[in-house]
């Protein structure tokens, strides 16, 4: 699915296919602005321009809808520059998703991991959680100036 406004980010969706209706329900899309203040947030001074760059956003969730916390991400090809942020949009400095460090689900004013690519690919992406032993794999359209999102339940 690929979501485009003027103004706003261009957003794509994990591939697959489906054989009946399914609901979207409601979606965040971002203004480009705003896309752009949380790259700056997560990724800090010189930050990278959401236009000169295909763009990579994952959540982790469990089946309660909870964010998980230890979770790495692997992609194929392989990101240029990656972030695991904190509750706050920061890089958390770390190797894994900091999910249950999260007071509440709803104080997270970003994204669990954002990474960026040099140019437009085809990504299979893996999940891989260590507690409980779990993995999940999706593949997504990274594009030039967009962004894919992919949320694993795990």
């Amino acid at each position: 699915m690929r979501i485009s406004k003027t103004d706003f980010a261009t957003l794509n969706s994990e591939k697959g296919s489906t054989d009946v209706d399914e609901a979207v329900g409601t979606l965040n899309i971002p203004t480009s602005d705003e896309a752009q203040g949380l790259i700056n947030q997560a990724f800090g001074l010189g930050a990278p321009l959401l236009a000169n760059h295909a763009w990579l956003v994952v959540g982790v969730e469990d089946a309660s809808g909870d964010e998980l916390n230890g979770v790495t991400i692997a992609s194929v090809p392989a990101e240029t520059d990656e972030v695991y942020a904190n509750c706050d949009g920061t890089d958390s400095n770390g190797g894994a998703t900091t999910g249950a460090i999260c007071p509440l689900p709803d104080e997270r004013e970003g994204v669990q991991y954002i990474a960026y690519f040099d140019a437009t690919a085809d990504v299979t992406v893996t999940a891989t959680s260590t507690v409980p032993p779990a993995a999940d794999n999706a593949t997504a359209p990274v594009r030039m100036g967009e962004i894919a999102f992919i949320d694993f339940e795990l």
